[in-house]
């Protein structure tokens, strides 16, 4: 799948610049959201709370975004979340 404004994205997955953050916020074991994905992983938490918490350690939940833009968030922390931790970076 390509995307005009910000290229292409492998199997039209997420944009690669949000996965890289999407994976620092998840490696900073003292926040939330490293605290929330094993959460996630077992149904105990929705990926609206994993999202939240990931674009809160990034300093992101301040900012206003469309419906598009969370949505491409949402998209990296479910690709992110679905990885093995080994996986990340």
């Amino acid at each position: 799948m390509i995307n005009p404004i910000r290229g292409p994205y492998e199997d039209g997955a997420a944009d690669p610049a949000l996965i890289r953050r999407v994976e620092y916020a998840l490696r900073q074991e003292h926040m939330g959201a490293a605290k929330n994905l094993p959460l996630y992983r077992d149904g105990k938490c929705s990926l609206e709370i994993l999202t939240n918490s990931v674009l809160y350690v990034l300093h992101e939940e301040r900012t206003r975004m469309s419906e598009e833009e969370r949505r491409d968030w949402e998209r990296a922390v479910e690709v992110v979340a679905g990885r093995d931790e080994e996986d990340f970076g």
